[in-house]
């Protein structure tokens, strides 16, 4: 029998690829896509400035401030690859790709392996990455993702200057972030057990961080105040209400925000679906026979105990809740991503 530090990573490492390709399956389609809407704004403005001009805060398409993502992320892609559809969508998947690794590590650590399977494998699912994948602005959101993931690890690990700087790159990415330094004192205080004090200490880089990010963003406090509502956003938040936030949110998470209805007809969705569950099913009961195994330092087991899961399920709770505050914001139109 092979030793766990042998057997461990290659279950992890065949876990990830199976999932890559779960996701793969349900999402290749998207390279055949041309560039859409905001894609070819953003290409138009990066192709006016030099990479320092695309940091300066002036010229906000749409009024929002995402110099990494977008300007700096577009500008590369266009300087490397002429700005080709196939480009931006491949260089999307891997960022979503990326996303869905760091997440399922992320969670092994906070609840064991079974757990974080269980967990990526309904991140893979989830219908809300089609929006983030079916144009090439739509790495805004993943890069913001991806950051905040690294954020989290960082924070998990005790190496709370990185943690900073990743949280860095999530505000340049998207102003949606600034809710991650609430997430990374819930990781201080269920997870690594933390005193109030001394999470306090350490979460003061991050929300120093933020509090100058806010203070300097170009159009971000006279949104928050309603005071500027985002032009794109205005009429599709006509007359939605929290209510209603609240239940398209919470119905994003089981990919039913709205009565299911697909616009292909229910078929032709549940067959373009069926090579993902194909691959997916098989994964998860794999995943539910693996065997327990020790743990060893700075690890969760893969049966961990009672106090261990009440913990790691309120710090999820408490994440989520958090992460949907922004969706409450005046004047933002709601969408699944």
């Amino acid at each position: 029998m092979l030793s766990r530090p042998v057997t461990r990573p290659l279950r992890t490492f065949g876990w990830l690829l199976g999932l890559a390709a779960c996701f793969l399956a349900r999402f290749a389609d998207v390279v055949q896509l041309p560039l859409l809407f905001d894609d070819y704004t953003i290409l138009e403005k990066v192709r006016r400035h030099s990479f320092a001009g695309l940091w300066a805060p002036s010229e906000l398409l749409y009024g929002w401030y995402r110099p990494w993502s977008r300007e700096t992320y577009f500008a590369i892609i266009d300087r490397l690859a002429a700005a080709h559809p196939i480009a931006f969508h491949l260089a999307g998947l891997s960022l979503a790709v990326a996303c869905l690794v760091a997440f399922y590590l992320l969670a092994r650590r906070v609840n064991g392996e079974r757990a974080a399977a269980v967990a990526s494998a309904g991140l893979a699912a989830m219908g809300a990455w089609s929006g983030a994948l079916t144009w090439g602005a739509g790495a805004q959101e993943t890069w913001m993702l991806l950051f905040a993931l690294l954020a989290l690890h960082a924070v998990l690990s005790r190496r709370d200057a990185l943690a900073t700087l990743a949280l860095a790159g999530a505000l340049l990415s998207k102003e949606t972030a600034g809710v991650v330094p609430g997430v990374m004192m819930f990781a201080m205080l269920w997870i690594q057990r933390e005193s109030l004090r001394t999470a306090a200490r350490r979460i003061a880089g991050p929300v120093a961080l933020t509090l100058a990010w806010v203070a300097t963003h170009p159009t971000l406090r006279a949104r928050l105040l309603g005071h500027a509502a985002a032009p794109e956003a205005a009429p599709a938040s006509t007359g939605v209400t929290a209510m209603s936030v609240a239940i398209k949110s919470l119905g994003a998470f089981v990919n039913c925000e709205r009565v299911p209805r697909p616009d292909s007809g229910l078929v032709p969705a549940l067959f373009e679906g069926l090579p993902a569950l194909i691959i997916l099913v098989p994964l998860l009961l794999t995943i539910a026979g693996v065997g327990k195994f020790k743990s060893t330092a700075g690890d969760a087991v893969d049966a961990p105990d009672a106090s261990s899961r009440t913990r790691a399920a309120t710090f999820g709770g408490a994440w989520a809740a958090l992460a949907l505050v922004p969706l409450f914001a005046p004047g933002l139109a709601w969408a699944p991503y």
